[in-house]
């Protein structure tokens, strides 16, 4: 299990959140001097449906923090455990909007729009909390693959199973991925729910930081 260290030496000082994926230094001019910035991995384009047949983009993200978790409606196996673990996840975080859940179907030939609004409302998906999406099977493997870095077989198996991570992703509120955590297993998934509250407080500290920057410039 993790534990979150925070240590104060009258400041708050905390242990930020890794950024997964592959990182990009960029060159950049600041008064006249060259500094190396890094562009970090971010979640990227894509169009998919949700449960009501609305169109769902990468925007559902932007200034959220989002847990995803990949699944199929008719799994016999993990993804049981996991929507248990979603609804906890929902119910712990039912009055703060910023927190977002999202299913993605690995089996889009089957889970259809209406069949995801079935499968939301028996395991009491609250609608804008959590969201189902859909889509062209090609498009999401790829987005699943590359996007959110996680693994999924294009094929079923003999049984008609689908082979998916068991994996939930915490997205922070620029589309980063900042924690990866095994979505069966209750203790990973406390650990998901404090780096949730350790994000909330990252962007705290730095709107504050920011505030002050602005004040001492408008001095």
């Amino acid at each position: 299990m993790l534990y979150w260290l925070y240590v104060g030496f009258g400041k708050n000082h905390y242990v930020k959140l890794p950024i997964y994926g592959e990182k990009i230094p960029v060159e950049t001019m600041l008064n006249g001097r060259t500094v190396v910035d890094t562009l970090y991995h971010q979640v990227g384009p894509f169009a998919f449906l949700d449960q009501d047949s609305v169109i769902q983009t990468e925007r559902l993200f932007d200034g959220h923090f989002t847990v995803v978790n990949f699944m199929f409606t008719t799994c016999k196996s993990i993804c049981i455990d996991m929507s248990k673990q979603m609804l906890r996840i929902q119910d712990t975080f039912k009055g703060n909007p910023k927190v977002r859940l999202v299913s993605m179907s690995v089996d889009s030939e089957t889970d259809v729009p209406h069949v995801l609004k079935a499968y939301g409302v028996a395991h009491q998906a609250v609608a804008g909390k959590w969201t189902f999406l859909t889509g062209n099977k090609d498009s999401l493997y790829q987005v699943i693959q590359r996007q959110f870095l996680s693994q999924v077989s294009p094929d079923p198996q003999p049984d008609g199973q689908f082979i998916h991570s068991e994996k939930m992703l915490l997205i922070d509120s620029d589309r980063r991925i900042r924690g990866i955590f095994d979505g069966t297993n209750k203790r990973e998934v406390d650990d998901l729910m404090g780096a949730i509250r350790l994000l909330k407080r990252e962007v705290e500290n730095k709107d504050i930081a920011s505030a002050v920057e602005n004040r001492k410039l408008s001095k």
